[in-house]
């Protein structure tokens, strides 16, 4: 009689969880998170009748106990499962196919292959330059380098050597798990390196420019890397969580609740992806500083927020160009010739 009464709860909560697993599921592998979710909920299940078989004795708790239980699936799945996906969805990127060439465009190019202090074996491009001058270039998260290739037709166009290339653990380079930008200057300084001992690039001359979580990569080896004269980053609005606090983006205020959630995401990251401490943005562009950097921040309010926020900050080297209409990273296409424009006086007046 008593397993009769129990195998219900088993049940509902282990289809409650494999709805939950579904969910998560559209990310990806949706029968594994199902049946995952299944067990799972059955197993919280389980425990939970066993502790509350306990309070029989008390009617009206113990007729609760199957919302009680529901209410601790969402708890779980707010601050536990969230936060540990997310960390290792950052940590490890999907893979996205290099699908064409720079040669595709009627561009001249050279393949590169860098190679990191930790064993790292980086894919890229080089475009050589005409005037002195060369550009890092760093496409975002789950991309690769044919992403940074609108920047590189402006760049190219005005004499600027480019050298792009996929990120570690991402298109065609090496490597499993991804620092999210975190250690930045491990990518970036075989790029340096490469750049220094070409014949046609000014060592004082060298530049760098990042997309998204490129931007992070960007910010954060500007910051341990002085041979970047002058930075670009657009898409980016903070290095960790904290530097959405205090103040708060306004559309993210009302939702003060779910503060935790990004923190701990930042956490759990930091966990799969072995990143010990992260820094910043305010102590980023102190150290970066003197040097300029240039935030680029479309549509979303939270990006020209931040964005302003940054130049409030640090007035003396950072400024802030505003793309609202613009989805994320998409003002290269929204507005193609103010883009190249603002882009290359950047560069102009900081790479002399």
């Amino acid at each position: 009689m008593m397993k009769s009464k129990i195998v219900p709860p088993l049940l509902t909560n282990g289809i409650v969880c494999a709805i939950i697993g579904a969910a998560f599921g559209s990310y990806g592998g949706m029968l594994t998170w199902i049946i995952g979710g299944f067990i799972l909920g059955v197993i919280l299940a389980a425990a939970w009748e066993a502790i509350f078989h306990r309070l029989a004795h008390r009617p009206r708790l113990f007729r609760l106990r199957p919302l009680l239980l529901v209410l601790v699936d969402f708890l779980l799945v707010l601050f536990l499962v969230i936060p540990l996906y997310g960390g290792w969805h950052n940590a490890h990127p999907q893979r996205v196919a290099v699908t064409i060439t720079p040669q595709d465009i009627d561009m001249a190019y050279e393949e590169v292959q860098l190679t990191t202090s930790d064993g790292i074996r980086l894919a890229g491009w080089y475009i050589p330059s005409q005037n002195g001058a060369a550009i890092i270039a760093l496409h975002g998260f789950s991309g690769n380098r044919t992403h940074v290739l609108p920047h590189t037709t402006i760049l190219q166009q005005a004499g600027y050597g480019v050298l792009l290339y996929d990120i570690r653990a991402m298109g065609e380079s090496s490597g499993e798990v991804y620092h999210y930008g975190w250690k930045g200057e491990l990518d970036v300084a075989p790029a340096i390196e490469f750049l220094l001992a070409r014949p046609d690039v000014d060592a004082e001359r060298i530049g760098i420019l990042g997309l998204s979580s490129g931007g992070m990569t960007a910010l954060n080896a500007a910051a341990k890397l002085s041979e970047l004269r002058a930075i670009v980053v657009d898409g980016v609005e903070a290095n960790r969580m904290e530097d959405l606090l205090n103040p708060m983006p306004p559309s993210y205020r009302q939702f003060w609740f779910m503060a935790p959630i990004p923190w701990m995401i930042d956490r759990a990251t930091m966990l799969f992806n072995g990143v010990v401490r992260t820094s910043s943005m305010d102590e980023l562009l102190a150290q970066i500083s003197p040097r300029p950097v240039l935030f680029i921040a479309s549509g979303a309010e939270s990006e020209i927020f931040q964005g302003q926020k940054f130049v409030a900050a640090h007035p003396e080297n950072v400024s802030l160009w505003e793309i609202p209409e613009a989805k994320h990273v998409e003002g290269v296409f929204v507005r193609e010739e103010e883009y190249a424009a603002h882009m290359l006086e950047f560069f102009e007046d900081n790479l002399k």
